[in-house]
């Protein structure tokens, strides 16, 4: 995410997203070190966890694998 592009992303490319049946979504904002993680049920997205800073998550799709948030920020 991009302060320029959040709107379209969110209110624009969500939609079309769960219209074509992506079942997961990450939301990356390396601004407020923020990753959204996101599941489609239907044609709505339902929010699943919103991690942050310099966290160790398993996010899905991928629990198997567990992702350094820090390594995201990294200049």
């Amino acid at each position: 995410l991009s302060s320029s592009t959040e709107r379209v992303d969110r209110a624009g490319k969500m939609p079309i997203y769960a219209r074509e049946k992506v079942r997961h979504l990450w939301l990356v904002n390396p601004k407020t070190q923020t990753l959204e993680a996101y599941e489609c049920q239907g044609e709505r997205w339902t929010l699943l966890a919103t991690h942050q800073g310099d966290e160790t998550a398993r996010i899905a799709p991928f629990e198997a694998i567990e992702l350094e948030l820090a390594a995201l920020w990294a200049d």
